[in-house]
């Protein structure tokens, strides 16, 4: 089953920024004014109407330079299908993005063409799988599930024993861990059967939550823990019910759950093989169920400005020696790294990059066998140069795009 991460516009590998709008030397002064017909400048006109969520007149704008067969075509096509998409037109949008597809000259941007075109297919049988687990829920079920009893309700899954004072939240959150760890399971395990039963503890506000969660930090609001008790091993997970303002926490179920479920299968799956921070982070926020715009803003600045961390530090950086200064862009740029790493590699490819690295490869030695290729100094400046660019337009496009839906996910 496809997931938000897989349909947002906003992931997608560097799509309709200006740089890409003037590739191959086209520009409003150039080639295009030649033409007669100005396609950088009718195309951002198609953005600028996307941006504020006037998708007929996105279209429109697109359409023409659709009409003149134009350079830009490519572009212009997946400008079209985002607003049919948008609009939740999902069979026409899945048309327009098979006509992105069908021309061979359409290259950079396919993977998430197939990607957003399968969610579109997917869509028109099945809406929901469009929107995080929060955002299928309506106004009354969010006050219920604030609620807490003076009973702890419990319910079982395949993989979970849910614990929490509200009987309807245990049997939400038990779906929506199963839903969780199988996507968990297509990103580390490739997909194989997560063998174990994980214990899920909810606690209706923050209080309880520190006084009872096991190795809570401080600051959070969820947790994981792996130990062994009268010889069994059991495996924890901590969450928190409510906000500080009493209301249901849609945080915890949209991003929470999943990300600490991620940390704990991760630590399963190395054992006793040391997990790079950065791994470890930007797996676990990809397992979440919302794209984080935020976090996507934040690493295209970092690293267009002064404030970025490199590859190189971005890859050795450790928890003790994270400053706190650079805790935020630290978190963006794995983040960025990982999710621009799924979607530049196969899924045989991610997944053996993973296992290397689990075997006590570097980081580049690990990349060198995943992808196939001999030794060479010249992988890691190059993966750095298209890892940094990528970000920096993915934010560009992001700001240009974005709209009311997005801005409301963000952190």
């Amino acid at each position: 089953m496809p997931t938000i991460r897989k349909h947002n516009l906003f992931m997608a590998v560097g799509l309709i920024s200006a740089a890409a709008l003037v590739a191959g030397g086209l520009s409003a002064g150039g080639a295009v004014q030649g033409l007669g017909f100005d396609a950088v400048g009718r195309t951002q006109t198609a953005l600028t109407h996307l941006a504020k969520g006037d998708y007929e007149q996105a279209e429109r704008a697109a359409q023409d330079v659709l009409s003149h067969n134009h350079p830009l075509s490519g572009r212009a096509w997946l400008i079209v299908a985002a607003a049919r998409q948008r609009a939740g037109q999902f069979a026409q949008a899945a048309d327009a993005f098979d006509a992105y597809l069908a021309d061979p000259n359409n290259r950079t941007d396919r993977e998430f063409a197939l990607q957003q075109r399968d969610a579109c297919k997917q869509a028109q049988t099945s809406p929901t799988t469009l929107q995080p687990p929060s955002q299928r829920l309506t106004r009354l079920q969010l006050v219920e599930l604030a609620q807490a009893g003076p009973q702890k309700a419990v319910e079982s899954s395949r993989h979970f024993i849910v614990y929490s004072y509200n009987g309807t939240l245990s049997k939400l959150v038990a779906i929506e861990a199963e839903l969780a760890l199988a996507r968990i399971g297509e990103l580390l395990l490739g997909g194989r059967e997560y063998p174990n039963t994980v214990e899920i503890h909810i606690w209706p506000d923050r209080n309880a939550y520190v006084a009872n969660a096991v190795d809570a930090p401080e600051w959070a609001g969820g947790s994981y823990s792996l130990a062994t008790r009268d010889g069994l091993t059991v495996r924890r997970i901590d969450l928190t019910q409510t906000t500080p303002t009493g209301q249901f926490s849609t945080e915890m179920l949209d991003r929470v759950l999943p990300h600490e479920l991620c940390h704990l299968v991760t630590r399963e799956s190395f054992g006793d093989a040391p997990i790079p921070l950065f791994l470890n982070e930007g797996l676990a926020m990809l397992a979440e169920a919302l794209p984080d715009n935020g976090r996507i803003l934040l690493a295209g600045a970092a690293l267009a400005g002064r404030e970025k961390l490199s590859l190189h530090e971005l890859l050795l950086m450790q928890r003790h020696t994270l400053e706190t200064k650079a805790v935020g862009v630290f978190y963006a740029e794995s983040y960025s790294l990982l999710a621009f790493l799924q979607t530049r590699l196969s899924e045989r490819q991610f997944l053996e990059l993973i296992e290397n690295i689990k075997l006590g490869c570097s980081f580049r030695d690990a990349l060198h066998r995943a992808v196939g290729t001999p030794q060479d100094d010249k992988l890691l400046p190059a993966l750095a140069a298209n890892w940094e660019a990528h970000a920096v337009e993915q934010a560009q496009f992001l700001r240009a795009v974005r709209g009311q839906f997005e801005l409301a996910m963000e952190r």
